[in-house]
């Protein structure tokens, strides 16, 4: 996003008062939020469990500033729900068929894009039938 602002966009972070200069432009990481051990307790482990709603309420456990994946706002993601849907069904179809299973290490994250993290080798996985 391009700061528009007459005097720039005044932004506080830590107690630090910064002043962005109009004409500059911002961009946001979409990994830094979803990797917050205030939110999510164990960001690192693997638990598909942590986007199940909250046993107390139907609604996600996440706040739209804590789960950004999607961005937020005017410039939310069109197709978040599509997305999410086609996820879940692809998911479904590829479980209840065949186990999936590291042969070895999983390779650590890569942070060198600006949005989206990706490993910094390939993620190799066996793929058994389960019948």
């Amino acid at each position: 996003r391009k700061v528009l602002k007459e005097g720039g966009w005044q932004l506080t972070v830590g107690g630090r008062q910064y002043t962005i200069p109009r004409g500059s432009f911002v961009g946001a990481s979409h990994v830094i939020p979803n990797r917050d051990k205030a939110v999510f307790a164990e960001p690192h482990r693997f638990d598909p469990a942590r986007w199940l709603p909250a046993p107390t309420s139907p609604q996600s456990r996440f706040s739209d500033f804590q789960f950004t994946t999607f961005s937020h706002g005017v410039h939310r993601c069109p197709g978040e729900h599509f997305g999410m849907q086609a996820m879940e069904m692809l998911l479904v179809a590829i479980l209840s068929k065949y186990t999936l299973t590291a042969p070895g290490a999983i390779p650590p994250l890569c942070m060198e894009r600006a949005t989206l993290s990706q490993r910094k080798a390939p993620c190799l996985l066996h793929v058994s039938k389960r019948w």
